[in-house]
């Protein structure tokens, strides 16, 4: 079989999910990333984020709790809980 077009992702794939109409789907890594592709043109667009490994702490500004920090073993994000 040949390759007829390739993407590439953060993470090795894990996980295919196709929409109904097979137009479109997610793709989820184990580096914990979620994609959204175009399944003609082959084109991923990050959908959604998250740490690959355990949160060792989260911190909270002052009397303010709409935006936090969490830190793992290799990363640092900063969250808006309102819109994710």
């Amino acid at each position: 079989m040949k390759v007829k077009k390739r993407t590439k992702v953060w993470g090795a794939v894990t996980s295919l999910t196709f929409t109904n109409d097979s137009t479109h789907f997610f793709a989820g890594t184990a580096d914990s990333n979620i994609y959204w592709v175009n399944s003609d043109k082959l084109e991923a667009e990050v959908r959604n984020t998250a740490h690959p490994h355990k949160i060792n702490d989260i911190c909270f500004p002052y009397l303010y709790s709409d935006v936090f920090a969490t830190c793992s073993r290799n990363d640092i994000r900063i969250w808006n809980a309102k819109n994710r």
